[in-house]
């Protein structure tokens, strides 16, 4: 995302995004474990189904977001403003050609593979 973000001059909010989602599943995996154990311990089962269990899971991440934007806040992150960079990440010829061959590859796969 930060390659995307320099080079293809994607949205800093949208890139940040993308590496708070990502960072944030292992956190949510053991947020959904906890309340399923806490529901256990109270004599209820919540299967993967369970709307309960999405609800609470919601809350969690709602918290979670709140946080994330605060933590970005106090960090001077600033919406609309450019953004430095500590590492530049270019784009080589090297990486178009292993982007052309993989999307050419993925192409050829889901026409042989119906």
């Amino acid at each position: 995302t930060r390659s995307l973000e320099q080079n293809l001059h994607l949205p800093s909010k949208f890139a940040y995004g993308v590496l708070a989602a990502i960072n944030i599943i292992p956190q949510m995996k053991m947020a959904v474990k906890q309340i399923r154990t806490s529901a256990m311990m109270r004599g209820i089962y919540l299967s993967f189904w369970s709307p309960v269990l999405y609800f609470k899971a919601i809350l969690v991440a709602l918290n979670s977001a709140d946080n994330l934007a605060q933590g970005m806040e106090s960090h001077g992150y600033v919406e609309g403003q450019r953004r430095s960079t500590i590492i530049a990440i270019p784009l080589t010829a090297r990486d178009w050609v292993i982007f052309f061959t993989l999307l050419i590859l993925v192409n050829i796969s889901l026409f042989l593979f119906k």
